[in-house]
């Protein structure tokens, strides 16, 4: 029951047809706004992003290219949440409370996470094999790192910790009813990335922020995959708590 409960809720998102629309000009994005550095290059500079702003000039456009993907991302989830949202009242029957009914959401949308992240970097490294054919099969940005265990990486990295990221956007977003203040809280987080120093990536909190851009693989490698996963987990624990207390105190929700 559970498991097709939440089956059922990651096929009814990726219907709308803002996901497909999302994927296809991501990927375009991605290949048209980089250079050609063999099929993971592609993908290593395109999800690189911005530059530390403090550092080099504001690339406007090189900053939207890269926050797209993210934000499409947000907007998906929080119009799909707005709209359980309006029905939620006449759901609540079938689960034990509404902080169940929250966490299943929460699952959903880690689901759609995954597949968000995986058909688009899958999406750019194919066009570059057609495009360059396989010369660039085996060719890495970083030396030390075979080129699809840096695919692995860069797509576990991103899928990990928007997986919690966006449950802290369905927290702020199932409590206040406020889905931009949900996406907003996303892509706070998500601008931070930019304004965060690379010295700063040696703290572990410094490493969880740039994680979800690539320019750090070739300095942590697989570490900074462990570091993920464990802040990630971490971050995920708090947000629940604080939206479990947060219904607790709102009895009377809905």
């Amino acid at each position: 029951m559970v498991h097709n409960d939440i089956i059922r809720r990651t096929k009814n998102m990726m219907r709308s047809p803002i996901f497909p629309i999302a994927i296809a000009l991501s990927i375009l994005i991605g290949v048209i706004q980089t250079p050609d550095r063999g099929w993971v290059g592609r993908l290593y500079t395109f999800q690189a992003g911005q530059p530390y702003m403090f550092q080099e000039p504001i690339n406007l456009e090189l900053l939207m290219s890269w926050i797209f993907p993210h934000a499409f991302l947000s907007i998906l989830i929080g119009k799909c949440m707005e709209a359980d949202l309006q029905f939620a009242r006449f759901m609540l029957p079938r689960y034990t409370s509404a902080f169940q009914w929250w966490f299943r959401q929460c699952v959903a949308t880690w689901l759609l996470v995954s597949v968000y992240y995986i058909a688009i970097n899958a999406g750019i490294c194919m066009f570059s094999i057609l495009r360059d054919g396989a010369a660039v099969l085996w060719i890495s940005p970083i030396r030390n790192i075979h080129a699809f265990t840096l695919l692995w990486l860069i797509t576990g990295m991103q899928v990990i910790v928007m997986c919690a990221l966006t449950s802290m956007q369905l927290s702020f977003q199932s409590l206040t009813k406020i889905s931009a203040l949900g996406v907003a809280s996303f892509l706070l987080c998500m601008l931070l990335s930019v304004f965060f120093p690379v010295k700063g990536a040696e703290y572990l909190p410094g490493s969880w922020m740039m994680i979800v851009r690539s320019n750090l693989v070739n300095e942590y490698d697989g570490y900074l995959l462990w570091v993920a996963c464990a802040l990630s987990v971490l971050f995920i624990g708090i947000v629940i708590v604080i939206t479990y207390i947060g219904y607790r105190m709102r009895k009377n929700y809905w």
